[in-house]
């Protein structure tokens, strides 16, 4: 008996579309299921990345003006003061920073006709309550004071201790703040409000 070659080629053909149509599925399952894994491993990456945003170095350079009101024995030396200052901050989380601060502190209506300022040279931290942007803050600070006198042909310079604590408000780059100073922490006190901005970050 003789098979017609094209005739015997048709069961080969429709074993093959029945193979190719079984093993379909069984692709379909597979790629599914890696698109399950993969869609899983992705989200467990996320939390770290948001985690590492919080934790983070930046630096931020700026400037201040101080406006200090003498308190007792200080306010019987000295009136009111203006100053400005140069300032860095640290800070090593969004909450959290360190601070470092010097200028000049020029005192007004010294008895005398004496010459009355300071050189403060400070360090300290704060802390921003709703981390970046618009926030209150608490800040501490703590260094050395250089005070210079001088009148009547002779001058005085003096080293002493400082400290200031206080608080304020952020609104991005500016804050305002007030703070109980004492540039000589013996027998000087005062109360100070300041006023600064950021004009470069790194």
């Amino acid at each position: 008996m003789i098979v017609n070659p094209r005739i015997a080629s048709v069961p080969v053909f429709i074993s093959c579309l029945l193979l190719t149509g079984a093993l379909s599925p069984l692709s379909a399952s597979a790629q599914e299921a890696s698109a399950t894994v993969t869609g899983e491993s992705q989200p467990q990456e996320a939390p770290a990345a948001e985690g590492d945003s919080a934790l983070r170095t930046q630096f931020r350079l700026g400037a201040q003006a101080n406006l200090v009101i003498p308190i007792g024995d200080y306010a019987s030396i000295a009136s009111v003061a203006l100053g400005a200052d140069i300032r860095l901050a640290w800070d090593l989380h969004e909450n959290v920073g360190i601070t470092a601060r010097t200028g000049y502190l020029h005192h007004f209506g010294t008895p005398g006709d004496i010459t009355l300022g300071f050189i403060p040279i400070m360090v300290g931290g704060e802390y921003r309550f709703f981390g970046d942007g618009s926030t209150p803050f608490v800040a501490a600070e703590l260094g050395t004071t250089i005070g210079i006198a001088a009148g009547g042909g002779n001058s005085n310079t003096e080293v002493s201790f400082g400290l200031g604590i206080g608080g304020g408000y952020r609104l991005g780059p500016v804050d305002i703040k007030a703070m109980f100073y004492t540039p000589d922490i013996d027998d000087l006190v005062s109360f100070s409000i300041t006023v600064g901005g950021d004009f470069a970050s790194f």
